[in-house]
């Protein structure tokens, strides 16, 4: 989230700071919680975003995107990451559909059903964009990591 362009957490927002969001709740939480927030978090004013869950995620300018990002920004990727940007994406939608199904029967099965309603026209839940914001959501606040200092006078 450092290397957001725009920064996309300013100082006035309702709600809990997500700095520090990733892995406090697993994956099929912040699935649930998109698709209805009252059912995670009773009172929860956050409306719906149930079109994360429908809509196929584009990345056809991903790679460009992180090249950008290296080359503009100086976010630190290596040309290595950036070659293998699709690899990683895959991998990380992946783990993190399977952490949902593992995580939530109801959801691995309503996708069972849909698959089997939708045959050759089925798109997987890892080619969704709700898999690349919990994604994001996960990896928040985790690449930071704080040292403790220890002052003379707690030796």
């Amino acid at each position: 989230f450092v290397y957001d362009r725009p920064f996309l957490w300013g100082s006035k927002r309702t709600g809990p700071d997500l700095h520090r969001q990733g892995g406090r709740n697993p994956s099929s939480w912040h699935y649930k919680h998109m698709l209805n927030p009252r059912v995670t978090s009773a009172g929860s004013i956050m409306p719906r975003y149930p079109w994360l869950i429908a809509r196929d995620l584009d990345r056809s300018q991903m790679v460009a995107k992180v090249e950008l990002m290296k080359n503009t920004f100086d976010v630190p990727y290596t040309q290595a990451q950036v070659d293998s940007a699709d690899v990683w994406a895959d991998n990380q939608a992946a783990a993190i559909v399977k952490d949902i199904f593992s995580e939530a029967a109801d959801i691995k099965k309503a996708y069972a059903d849909k698959k089997a309603a939708d045959g050759e026209n089925f798109v997987p839940l890892e080619k969704k964009e709700i898999i690349a914001l919990i994604a994001y959501l996960q990896r928040l606040g985790t690449d930071i990591k704080t040292t403790e200092i220890q002052t003379a006078s707690t030796n």
